[in-house]
């Protein structure tokens, strides 16, 4: 991936970026700043912006809401992006009503792509989700959709709409999906970050049976799978971003509590597993590799250790994250 890292067609590229204060949006827009792009991000008046607080000024921010058309129409008119990061979306975590998921990822998807069309841009790269698949392992990119909430049902209707768009204008589209993307600045409710939190206050940690397996992808790894899409020589394609081995949830969170040196004990079992539960998720990354020239640098334990680093240094950063859900 050294070649994304220092490839020259990023210099003054422009490009625009949905979802820049979430998560793995936060780590793309700091690399495309490294990279020289003149970058726009596009953000709700109302979101947090305390992932990208330090770069803020940097950027080209445009206000605006997915599901407002005329909003999002004239980003773009005035932006003229190149290339296009679709990482916004809604019901990642539990809450939004699904008509709320629907519209936001759905139709404010369609409203993006609309606006796309008029002015011209050459290429989108939508940013799906292992939720798209349901259950399975070591599933390839044709693996039957079939997901189990209305978010990865969301996401699979949004992909196939960047698709049709893709077929019936110049607008070329790329789709990766990442599978379960880990690192700093993750939202503290989810698995590692909540391990690592609760190690540094010394709170032992109920969970479940820890039975279910993911596949965890350190989320640097995850922007280089990003900006590979990017700059693909094809006209459209899926690509899987994944290391293409599942972990259980009861080993991962047994495995920081180590690298921490044991400071609290797991309570394997205290809770119930979830409803609806998916146990396996676990993808393939052969075509990544064969097309994009992408795989995983960053090991599993390292990346643990890195985010680990990151938590003990900025625990006051780390705890109010859940708040930024723009």
């Amino acid at each position: 991936m050294e070649a994304t890292l220092t490839d020259s067609q990023w210099q003054d590229r422009r490009v625009l970026v949905t979802g820049a204060n979430g998560f793995v949006g936060s780590h793309l827009v700091r690399r495309l700043l490294e990279l020289g792009a003149r970058t726009t991000v596009l953000l709700r008046r109302q979101s947090s912006t305390l992932r990208i607080s330090d770069i803020i000024e940097r950027l080209d921010v445009s206000y605006g809401d997915l599901v407002e058309a005329t909003e999002i129409d004239a980003c773009v008119g005035r932006s003229r992006p190149e290339v296009v990061f679709h990482l916004a979306a809604a019901g990642v975590f539990p809450g939004p009503e699904p008509s709320a998921i629907m519209r936001v990822n759905v139709m404010g998807t369609t409203n993006l792509l609309e606006a796309l069309k008029c002015h011209g841009t050459r290429r989108l790269v939508n940013v799906g989700s292992v939720s798209e698949y349901g259950s399975g392992q070591r599933m390839p990119e044709d693996h039957p959709l079939r997901p189990t909430n209305v978010y990865g049902a969301s996401k699979a209707a949004a992909d196939l709409l960047a698709q049709t768009y893709g077929r019936s204008s110049p607008l070329s589209v790329v789709t990766v999906r990442p599978f379960t993307p880990f690192g700093p600045q993750e939202d503290p409710r989810r698995l590692i970050p909540s391990t690592i939190l609760s190690a540094l206050r010394g709170e032992d940690l109920p969970m479940t049976g820890g039975e279910q397996e993911r596949d965890f992808t350190f989320v640097t790894d995850v922007v280089d799978g990003i900006l590979a899409g990017a700059l693909y020589a094809g006209e459209d394609g899926v690509f899987n971003l994944c290391s293409g081995t599942g972990r259980s949830i009861k080993d991962v969170a047994t495995q920081i509590v180590k690298l921490m040196g044991d400071p609290i004990r797991l309570h394997i079992g205290a809770l119930p597993y979830r409803e609806g539960e998916m146990w396996y998720q676990s993808g393939d990354n052969t075509r990544a590799a064969r097309e994009l020239g992408w795989a995983p640098q960053v090991s599993f334990e390292d990346g643990l250790r890195r985010t680990i680093a990151w938590c003990r240094e900025q625990a006051e950063i780390a705890a109010p994250l859940n708040a930024n859900k723009g």
